[in-house]
């Protein structure tokens, strides 16, 4: 990936702020899964989760919009709330919930004011809106302004945020956003992102009007292209894929839910098979003699999501066609072929093959068994947590919020603690390693952007560069004295800084219960919010680990204390 960018401009200023939001709109979107202080929300997110709890757990919603109300967007005096047309209103009305007094009484002030969601709901209309646009406004305005980088760099990086977690909050894959300045400082014309207007608006003489608009382009309109980027319409494709290890009888057709399983062979794909064998690409496709074809319609804005969605879904209906048959099929998912009839196609062909090879480098990984670890540490204690380690895997594996809860539940149910408490115990044992971790993942980040530059971004010769290179990839000392660059300056600021414990504690805990919450909705109610389901899948999976090997370190280095002890000692 490209790490910092080199976008010129004819103005030094402008210069110097364009690359460092493009920098900075790059590391948050890259870096967002694994440093807590990254954020997944902003308004539209906060707002509708809240409305969803009001909609769907009206009798339990009040912890849940408790947690939602301590993040840092929805404080009264945060300058950026204040910019939106309701805030006024719906502030006011935050107040009066929190101070409507114990856990019942707030629900019960809920149930006798329908204005507090009829207001929410009004604000989400506005922020779905403006929200996205007020952002890249503000931050074009900054761009052009007459004021240094520092006067503007922490509104630079709040509105920056607020596209970032915007894309990813609407279907976007991480490696979709980090082509976003790709494709708006392209030269090629079919890269740009153009609206929908403008190519319903010059439909019949397309071509010459994407011309004619990159001949005339602003320095907004460039950066509008964000905006068109985020509201790229959907596309409807059929993803095929193949199923190894499984054949069938010649027309056979099975749809299960939202999957369609063929025999290789079937009339569905005869005019596909005469397209592939002209063209010549992806030409053994259907060549395996031991094989089915799964075929699923997405809807997605882009291939990699997509691709993405289409995997997800045939494993999770392949599932059922393996309980069947008792069958261990395989699902290639390297290769795959998509149309939008059956007769045109794109496709991606891969020569990577299904089998894993472990290699000498994997040795370390294997050195971290938890069962072979955890012969020093206390047989009982040591026990209890292997018992769950299964449970564990499971959830890495699913990324669903019923399977983490499922493993955090069991592991600490022996500490007999309420879920609020148990909550504070979890998020507690993930700050343990924040500061560690978020510093060793800003010198990587340093390290590789570094490396992956040219002399001229750091206003050094290549004789500088490649000595500084050459000696310094093993030692961020070296690079950091050595530099000056406007993200890398602000990187290295934070690494000299401790993480904020109470704003990642509140994070933690605002997690925990979104993942408690969307759990019982998916058990009781059989629906999830599709947001707090997406900061689940980015930020839990990384957390769960951390938490995980906080556990296996103390329990070696505590080898006198039960599970019980341990988790006290953790609490301090």
């Amino acid at each position: 990936m490209q790490f910092l960018n080199y976008i010129s401009h004819p103005d030094n200023l402008t210069q110097e702020k364009v690359n460092f939001f493009a920098d900075y709109y790059n590391y948050a979107a890259s870096q967002i899964e694994k440093i807590d202080s990254i954020d997944t929300e902003n308004y539209l997110s906060l707002i509708e989760k809240i409305i969803f709890q009001i909609k769907t757990n009206t009798d339990n919603c009040n912890k849940y919009i408790d947690s939602y109300l301590t993040h840092p967007l929805l404080q009264k005096e945060n300058k950026y709330f204040k910019q939106f047309k309701n805030y006024g209103e719906i502030v006011d009305l935050f107040e009066i919930y929190k101070n409507s007094g114990k856990p019942q009484a707030k629900i019960k002030w809920i149930k006798e004011n329908p204005i507090f969601k009829l207001t929410l709901v009004k604000f989400r209309i506005e922020l779905k809106k403006f929200m996205f646009r007020k952002s890249l406004k503000s931050i074009i305005m900054f761009l052009k302004c007459s004021h240094s980088l520092p006067y503007h760099k922490d509104d630079i990086i709040h509105h920056t945020n607020i596209l970032v977690t915007e894309f990813l909050n609407t279907e976007w894959t991480k490696e979709d956003i980090i082509e976003t300045f790709t494709k708006i400082i392209t030269a090629q014309i079919n890269e740009f992102p153009f609206s929908e207007s403008f190519v319903k608006k010059n439909k019949s003489n397309l071509a010459k009007a994407k011309v004619e608009h990159f001949e005339n382009m602003t320095f907004d309109k460039q950066f509008e292209g964000i905006l068109n980027y985020l509201r790229s319409p959907y596309k409807n494709e059929y993803y095929i894929y193949r199923i190894l290890n499984i054949n069938a009888f010649k027309g056979f057709k099975f749809k299960y839910n939202k999957v369609t399983f063929y025999d290789k062979n079937n009339l569905k794909f005869k005019y596909l098979k005469l397209k592939i064998e002209e063209s010549g690409f992806s030409k053994n496709f259907f060549k395996d003699e031991n094989m089915i074809l799964a075929v699923v319609k997405v809807h997605a804005k882009s291939k990699k999501m997509g691709e993405y969605t289409a995997i997800n879904t045939i494993r999770k209906e392949l599932a059922f066609l393996n309980f069947k048959y008792n069958a261990n099929t395989l699902l290639e998912p390297f290769s795959y072929i998509t149309t939008v009839n059956f007769k045109d196609f794109h496709s991606k062909w891969s020569t990577k093959e299904n089998a894993v090879s472990i290699s000498e480098n994997s040795k370390k990984f294997f050195e971290k068994n938890p069962f072979l670890l955890l012969k020093v540490a206390n047989k009982i204690c040591a026990e209890h947590f292997l018992n769950y380690e299964y449970l564990f895997i499971k959830a890495q594996q699913s990324g669903n919020a019923e399977d983490y809860w499922h493993y955090f539940e069991t592991l600490f149910k022996v500490c007999n603690e309420s879920t609020g408490n148990m909550i504070d115990i979890i998020t507690n044992i993930m700050w343990l390693s924040s500061n560690r971790i978020e510093k060793q993942l800003i010198e990587i980040y340093i390290i590789n952007s570094f490396s992956n530059a040219i002399p001229e971004q750091f206003n050094l010769t290549r004789n500088e560069y490649y000595k500084i290179r050459n000696t310094g990839l093993n030692d961020v000392d070296e690079i950091i004295k050595s530099i000056n660059h406007p993200l890398l300056n602000h990187l290295i600021k934070k690494r000299n800084k401790p993480t904020n414990k109470l704003y990642l504690k509140s994070f933690y805990s605002r997690l925990l219960w979104e993942c408690y919450s969307q759990r019982n909705s998916m058990m009781h109610n059989n629906e999830q919010n599709e947001r707090a389901m997406i900061s689940i899948g980015i930020k839990l999976p990384e957390l769960a680990m951390r938490c995980r090997e906080t556990l296996l370190h103390s329990m070696i280095n505590n080898s006198d204390l039960n599970f019980i002890e341990l988790i006290d000692k953790l609490k301090d």
